[in-house]
């Protein structure tokens, strides 16, 4: 599917290895606000980058755990270059708009991510038993999942992805963020 999606007109896939961190967003076009956010992290923080952007006339959602490492030599080379994974996705679903679902298989650094945002004053639900299964990010399949470390997956709601609310998510999560690029490196 991924390989079929980047042959598209307009489709365009980016990657950056820097540090043993990286920002990831999937969606580009679809999910507003993400790729902006992974930029702003690996921007600060110099973190390694993958990003897929589709065009405006494009909509085609490959769920994360289909994205193969064999269809993307580059997404292959991001997730072997990378220790953990902090990869951004958004999610619209009634009542939810403020939130951030903090899901993927490291919960040690979920549990930073949350505390982070929460100390920032955003509704942040990193209890895998309360976020809703599809939205957890931690099947094994998913590429956040694939680094040595594994990684965390920030689903932001609707209401969070553009604005000043956007520059508030990047400033809680860069001291977080920071923390585990010190360590890795």
């Amino acid at each position: 599917m991924l390989a079929d999606l980047l042959l598209l007109d307009g489709v365009v896939e980016r990657s950056a290895l820097q540090s043993t961190v990286g920002a990831m967003a999937l969606h580009g076009g679809l999910e507003v606000g993400t790729v902006q956010l992974a930029e702003i992290l690996a921007a600060r923080l110099d973190l390694s980058i993958y990003t897929v952007t589709q065009p405006p006339s494009l909509w085609w959602h490959i769920p994360s755990t289909k994205y193969r490492l064999e269809a993307s030599d580059r997404l292959a080379e991001f997730v072997a270059h990378c220790g953990i994974i902090f990869s951004i996705h958004g999610y619209g679903r009634p009542g939810m708009e403020s939130t951030v679902l903090v899901g993927g298989a490291n919960r040690v650094a979920a549990r930073d991510v949350g505390a982070a945002l929460r100390a920032s004053g955003i509704d942040v639900i990193d209890d895998l038993h309360e976020i809703p299964m599809n939205l957890r990010g931690t099947h094994p399949n998913n590429p956040v999942n694939l680094s040595r470390g594994g990684g965390v997956q920030l689903e932001l709601g609707s209401g969070l992805r553009s604005g000043p609310v956007l520059d508030q998510i990047a400033d809680a999560l860069t001291p977080v963020v920071h923390h585990y690029a010190d360590c890795a490196n």
